[in-house]
């Protein structure tokens, strides 16, 4: 028979995973709808923003899926560390920063 403890900490367990599960699958959605935007928003927007620059070549008037993925990284990478260093949760060299 199990034990109250042994029951709380599985349910403990249970919402942990729950939440670490909610987290990944927010974070995957979301990066693959900024891929998409940044996919399809640079093709709408970047020659008619700056179009002397498109033909001379300076900026690609279309984005390949490839570049998509690596911008949207960087936009990720550039938010995450942004919200980080907002919310104090940023650790340094083991102090809080």
């Amino acid at each position: 028979m199990m034990q109250d403890s042994d029951i709380e900490k599985k349910i403990a367990t249970g919402a942990a995973i729950y939440r670490v599960t909610t987290i990944l699958v927010t974070t995957a959605v979301t990066f693959l709808l900024l891929l998409v935007a940044v996919k399809f928003l640079w093709s709408w927007l970047l020659p008619d923003l700056f179009p002397g620059l498109v033909a001379q070549g300076y900026i690609a008037a279309e984005l390949s899926w490839l570049a998509a993925l690596k911008l949207s990284a960087l936009v990720g990478a550039l938010g995450a560390a942004a919200r980080l260093l907002v919310s104090g949760r940023l650790w340094v060299a083991g102090r809080r920063s």
